[in-house]
């Protein structure tokens, strides 16, 4: 029998899984279908849109487990995010599965003294980098911001969505590096993947350890003077950041064709950075979106 699970989806697509899993849950037919169509069923189902929390976590991997090296501190990245259902529909789904979605985020190499003794830096979240949202967490400290990020760019993370109180810095909510946007350089977690930018805004300070989905931004909503501005303010910030990319990008390619012309080697700019400079020929400003958090229904940490 042909099994669903809408775990995971935010609020409109819940509703719409819930009328294919209301109908496919008894389409006991499934299995007869032909090989390619069943395929291409799952393959559709690894394309929803999810969006994907992920905060840091310390550890501590007690003495007794180390062969004399002591307690060792390590930290992991987890999110509350169930496993995509595909994954473990069935078997054939699962095979699917596996060559679309992929598990990402372990702290091994940030870690190899524990690595060598326990699987605990192992990646323990799974998702599909051209469509899940990817959400930093308002909860990481000293270097575990850029660890996330070079992360996200190895495994071409298309899409990330950030908490505007990271830009706000606001003295009553602990905020990381995720809001730095400066005029004068990129985002330290820019990269040539991402082609979408999300700012989310909450009526309620949004927990490092939360699961939330992501719903339209209606400015027609009665939201505080002080939230519109805010976003007024990030967004501002945000479009000056890009602007200069933009700028800097025109720079770079005036003086490929100056070097050109000269029969010289390209070389790059002092301004220009080196993954811009890597992708000059075809990186394009990202999508910006402003959208709304809600508390999501989740239901299981993953993660060791």
């Amino acid at each position: 029998m042909f099994r669903t699970n809408s775990q995971g989806f935010n609020g409109p697509q819940q509703n719409t899984f819930g009328f294919l899993e209301k109908h496919l849950s008894t389409f006991h037919s499934f299995p007869k279908l032909p090989a390619e169509l069943r395929e291409m069923i799952w393959k559709e189902a690894c394309r929803d849109e999810r969006t994907v929390t992920v905060f840091s976590s310390d550890r501590v991997l007690d003495a007794e487990h180390t062969k004399g090296h002591g307690d060792l501190p390590f930290f992991t990245f987890r999110s509350l995010n169930s496993i995509p259902g595909v994954l473990h529909a069935d078997r054939e789904s699962r095979f699917i599965g596996m060559k679309i979605y992929m598990p990402v985020f372990d702290t091994r190499s940030e870690f190899p003294l524990v690595t060598e003794m326990s699987d605990r830096t192992a990646p323990s979240i799974w998702i599909n980098p051209s469509t899940d949202i990817i959400c930093p967490m308002t909860s990481m400290i000293d270097d575990q911001p850029e660890a996330l990020s070079k992360k996200m760019c190895d495994a071409k993370v298309e899409r990330i969505a950030l908490n505007d109180c990271s830009f706000q810095r606001s003295a009553s909510i602990p905020c990381d590096k995720w809001g730095t946007f400066s005029s004068q350089s990129s985002p330290f977690w820019m990269n040539e993947h991402i082609r979408e930018v999300t700012i989310y805004t909450s009526r309620y300070l949004v927990a490092p350890d939360d699961d939330i989905e992501l719903t339209k931004f209606d400015r027609r909503v009665a939201y505080p003077p002080k939230f519109m501005k805010s976003k007024l303010e990030i967004a501002r910030r945000m479009n000056l950041a890009f602007a200069n990319l933009q700028k800097v990008l025109k720079k770079q390619l005036l003086e490929d064709e100056k070097n050109k012309k000269l029969g010289q080697d390209c070389e790059i700019i002092d301004d220009c950075p080196q993954w811009l400079f890597d992708s000059r020929g075809i990186w394009k400003k990202p999508e910006q979106r402003e959208m709304a958090a809600n508390l999501a229904n989740s239901v299981t940490i993953f993660g060791r």
